[in-house]
């Protein structure tokens, strides 16, 4: 089963670090508190695979008290397959996400041959075409080359990403150990990069990013090469690509990704939804209002 590191020790820290962040380990699960606004505090239990003891639904109920919080927002790493999680009190369906509810990954248990035997066509050619064309790929010690790259991928593809100090954090905080950089140059100049995580037998690929020019030399397939055949070195079981659009969607905004991640092949697998445990109806419901709305 998929890992979320959202649920590791290492994420923990790295989420204490952040600013207006505050995060508790109960019963040997991570609990956040993200705020909305001033008056508006939600508990946030991301990455959940199993179930929880009984009690634990109850230290979360007092926890939320404490710290004025509306909700619990759950996200399961879970697939529908599975028993569902059953929280304790009153929950509704949310309608919002953090964590993708598709996903597709592949199975590190295969040989390289058989990984690169159940690519389709295209995303081979791909990947020999940047390894023809020179593209080389390094492991970096910094986030200054992912950083700049991103700069560029939000303006084309028009979203946020967080401040330079965010993913400087994640990087030192996590370590080598939870987490790594590649980035590709060309003719030694930065053309793509990734950050992944590792968590016990899953790697992830959790950001990416590319520039405006030399697109058409496909640096981001063998950098997610290099990162799957790093992943299946050392002992991973699963590369999640976490995140991509649902089979019958339209006009989806992860449409473009979902296609680059599909060239890889693998297995897609739906997580069980994300659910809201409601504290307070008074706080709750015109936030819930306004996400549907929104």
């Amino acid at each position: 089963m998929l890992s979320a590191i959202q649920q590791s020790q290492a994420w923990f820290d790295f989420q204490n670090q952040l600013p207006n962040r505050q995060a508790w380990q109960l019963d040997g699960f991570f609990v956040y508190k993200l705020s909305v606004k001033k008056n508006l505090h939600f508990l946030y239990l991301p990455g959940l695979n199993a179930h929880p003891p009984k009690d634990f639904w109850h230290k979360l109920q007092k926890l939320a008290k404490d710290q004025n919080c509306a909700f619990c927002h759950i996200e399961p790493y879970r697939p529908t397959t599975e028993p569902p999680l059953a929280p304790i009190g009153a929950t509704k369906l949310s309608p919002f996400h953090y964590i993708e509810t598709w996903t597709r990954y592949l199975d590190l248990s295969l040989t390289e041959e058989e990984l690169l035997a159940q690519m389709k066509s295209k995303g081979r050619y791909n990947l020999n075409l940047a390894q023809k064309k020179g593209i080389t790929i390094k492991t970096e010690t910094n986030i200054d080359n992912f950083y700049n790259l991103l700069a560029a991928t939000t303006e084309r593809d028009g979203f946020a990403g967080h401040p330079k100090t965010y993913y400087q954090t994640m990087h030192q905080t996590l370590g080598d150990q939870h987490c790594r950089i590649w980035t590709a140059f060309y003719n030694n100049t930065p053309v793509a990069s990734i950050i992944a995580t590792f968590f016990e037998e899953t790697a992830t690929y959790y950001y990416g990013a590319s520039s405006n020019e030399h697109r058409n030399l496909m640096a981001p397939y063998l950098i997610q090469w290099e990162a799957i055949k790093y992943a299946k070195a050392n002992g991973c079981l699963y590369y999640d690509f976490m995140g991509i659009e649902p089979p019958e969607a339209v006009k989806h905004p992860l449409a473009g990704v979902s296609r680059f991640k599909a060239q890889f092949g693998g297995q897609v697998i739906q997580f069980q939804p994300a659910t809201d445990l409601v504290y307070s109806k008074l706080q709750y419901y015109p936030y819930y209002i306004y996400k549907v709305i929104k």
